[in-house]
């Protein structure tokens, strides 16, 4: 006790009075019972530290002791991340059972044809569980991604399969929600306020549809409205990489013209790159059907693969609607093959000499091939049904393994020319003539954009 008396000031504190000795009670001249921190003192703090908090995290907080707080808390940790590690010891939820997709809230490892973005989408959903444990911090995560594709590829059910999977929030908006709010200061406000609102929301996922309309500030330096795009610009740079960070905020754009997207915002600790999602080849096509047909009892795929080749996710999904419809007014339960290729476009056969002509015609490519190329040659196929619409793509195909070179020597760049013309070279040898199989779609031989690469 003689230590106390060389003191002039001491601060004690203690949970209860059986944690204060009767000597030391003597040596207390002032008393103060300090109360629970309340939500209130949670928010101020966070604003003095230059975190965000949303009123409902302050408000649990406040029902936290202080020592489970500081056992939760890590360095860099968002107060997100401090209220989602707590809540996660002491929930009492029962666990959760499997069951059947959810199609309205997908999980990303349950979509498919999404190709490299699906594949990034996973990486960072695991990054995500890392930092929210403290495994790994921030500055280790890839901080966005923009999206490209032609509608209806997925573009949109991206980000919210992302945040199912990363179980955590998601903030949407988009370049025409923001400039709906009014003039130039009125979208600068709002695109910072959807910003604000993912800062206080973290971990979350923000996506930002429409992209390509914020514009690019090297495009149009001569158009009236430059200085417009200019500040638009600006604002976003400033609201993806703020001074204080964007710790917790993965932002994902979605864009069908990724040209048209100024290069500032894909720099690092920004969007950082572009994936674009192609058409969902055969095998991702049957897998996006039996998503939305979970209880399928289709046999036969052929003509559906046939007849859906360069649809979009999204067509699939409007056919398995169709299919369930054509399955009510026949009271079943489950689809079944009359079911689908009722709901599909019609398909045609061959006529005999149709099937002739189209098996001369690839067989050309493939002899040609096989001459100038055999290590590249994988197979030919011929469908045994075609489109009722126009169009050549559907019924046939020789498949090559083309690597593309670096370099491309000029021999190179004529066996291509030949084993692109050898169908239709093929086709004047048997019958004297070629047919429009060769050309009139953009996808035939002569109008094939490989070709134009070759002759450019």
């Amino acid at each position: 006790m003689h230590k106390f008396s060389e003191v002039r000031r001491a601060l004690i504190f203690y949970t209860n009075d059986n944690e204060i000795s009767s000597e030391l009670a003597l040596l207390i001249d002032h008393r103060i019972a300090m109360e629970t921190p309340a939500a209130r003192h949670f928010e101020a703090a966070a604003k003095v530290g230059g975190l965000a908090v949303s009123e409902d995290d302050a408000r649990y907080l406040a029902t936290c002791s202080l020592c489970d707080i500081g056992l939760a808390l890590r360095r860099n940790s968002s107060i997100r991340n401090i209220v989602q590690r707590l809540k996660a010891l002491t929930s009492d939820d029962p666990p959760v059972i499997a069951s059947a997709p959810d199609r309205a809230s997908p999980r990303l490892e349950e979509l498919a044809g999404l190709g490299d973005a699906k594949t990034w989408g996973l990486q960072i959903a695991s990054d995500i569980k890392a930092w929210m444990a403290g495994e790994i911090q921030w500055a280790d995560m890839d901080k966005g991604i923009v999206l490209a594709g032609p509608s209806g590829c997925g573009k949109t059910t991206f980000p919210k399969a992302l945040a199912n999977t990363c179980g955590i929030s998601l903030i949407t908006s988009s370049a025409a929600a923001w400039q709906a709010e009014g003039h130039l200061g009125d979208m600068l406000k709002a695109m910072r306020e959807t910003f604000k609102e993912a800062a206080a929301t973290r971990p979350v996922i923000l996506f930002v549809d429409e992209l390509d309309s914020l514009g690019d500030r090297q495009a149009h330096k001569s158009s009236n409205y430059h200085d417009y795009k200019r500040q638009v610009i600006n604002g976003m740079l400033e609201c993806l990489d703020p001074a204080g960070g964007r710790e917790g905020i993965v932002v994902v754009g979605a864009t069908n013209e990724p040209d048209a997207i100024d290069a500032a915002l894909l720099r690092p600790g920004r969007f950082e790159r572009v994936v674009e999602i192609q058409l969902p080849n055969a095998r991702d096509r049957k897998a996006i059907l039996k998503y939305h047909l979970p209880d399928l009892a289709i046999k036969d795929f052929e003509p559906f693969v046939i007849q859906s080749e360069e649809w979009t996710g999204a067509e699939i999904e409007k056919l398995a609607r169709d299919a369930r419809r054509v399955a009510r007014r026949s009271g079943r339960g489950t689809v079944t093959d009359e079911d689908l290729l009722a709901a599909m476009p019609p398909l045609l056969a061959y006529s005999e000499q149709e099937g002739f002509r189209l098996a001369i015609h690839e067989i050309g490519h493939a002899v040609v091939g096989a001459v100038l190329r055999p290590e590249q040659l994988v197979s030919v196929k011929i469908n045994r049904w075609r489109p009722k619409g126009p169009g050549w793509s559907q019924i046939g195909m020789t498949y090559f393994e083309d690597k593309p070179q670096l370099m491309a020597s000029a021999s190179y760049l004529t066996d291509s020319i030949a084993i692109f013309l050898s169908g239709m070279a093929a086709e004047r040898i048997f019958f004297g003539e070629h047919s429009m199989a060769s050309g009139g779609d953009v996808t035939s031989d002569l109008t094939s954009r490989l070709l134009k690469k070759a002759l450019a």
